[in-house]
């Protein structure tokens, strides 16, 4: 979060990708590259008339991203570049080739109810496969930094890559002077009070010396219940305007984005970013 030199943003001329570049161009990058994907021209078969090629297609698209980017106001170094191909394989082969820093990317649907209940296709592929840092969110014009972030919420599993992540979240709280919580979440089977505040300590303490390892000033918490859940209220709670949280390292059958990143996407209120 701290090197932000070049953010890429997938458009599709819609509200949710506005909103996108807006908050993209808010985080104060040296270059934001707006990247229009077109679909695929329909493939020739025996039984349909071929497709003629339209040489003038990529030039439309091109002026329909111009007047996207001058309705929405934003100042930036706006890059507009248009590509064809299927959108996530795009975007994630543009975001290597170029060397961005970041993808900023919406939650979104079609609608409201479709954007509470899951994750786009596109923007999940994206989460998936794509190593650098990626910012998702179902409403980025409530959260505009640096004015609005006024709470930087990092979600830790104690893991190996724990380390990674909390110190991305404190690039993020130092570059907007945002205060910083931690919160890691463990689910407790245990009907005892007593053994839950035994397991509740034991993780307080290792969030305390990673913490103190870092150098990191936080209030912390312990949290016994699903991490979605967990993350996601505590976060409303905490009226935090970022979360940041690590996905998976791995590239076997789940990769990269574990099953609880995925649910602490869908439910938070703020923008998530993913490392």
């Amino acid at each position: 979060m701290n090197n932000l030199h070049r953010i890429l943003v997938p458009v599709d001329l819609s509200e949710a990708s506005a909103g996108a570049v807006k908050y993209a161009a808010a985080l104060g990058a040296g270059e934001v590259h707006l990247l229009r994907v077109l679909a695929p021209r329909p493939l020739d078969f025996a039984m349909i008339e071929p497709v003629a090629a339209d040489p003038r297609r990529v030039d439309r698209a091109l002026g329909a991203l111009v007047d996207f980017r001058d309705r929405i106001g934003a100042r930036a170094d706006f890059r507009l570049r248009v590509a064809e191909g299927e959108a996530a394989p795009e975007i994630i082969r543009y975001a290597e080739e170029n060397h961005m820093d970041a993808v900023v990317m919406p939650t979104r649907g079609r609608n409201r109810i479709e954007r509470l209940l899951l994750v786009g296709s596109v923007t999940m592929k994206v989460l998936h496969a794509l190593k650098q840092p990626v910012i998702t969110g179902a409403e980025f014009e409530d959260h505009l930094p640096p004015e609005s972030l006024r709470r930087v919420l990092c979600a830790v599993d104690l893991g190996p890559a724990s380390e990674r992540v909390l110190c991305a979240a404190l690039q993020a709280s130092r570059r907007f002077n945002a205060p910083l919580s931690v919160v890691h979440a463990q689910t407790a089977e245990i009907y005892e009070e007593s053994w839950r505040e035994t397991v509740r300590d034991r993780a307080l303490r290792k969030l305390e010396e990673l913490a103190a390892k870092l150098g990191v000033q936080a209030d912390l918490h312990v949290e016994l219940e699903e991490a979605p859940r967990a993350v996601s209220g505590l976060a409303l709670q905490l009226g935090a305007d970022l979360v940041v949280l690590g996905r998976g390292a791995s590239d076997d059958l789940i990769g990269r984005l574990r099953a609880h990143a995925y649910e602490i996407v869908r439910l938070c209120h703020c923008p998530v970013v993913s490392v």
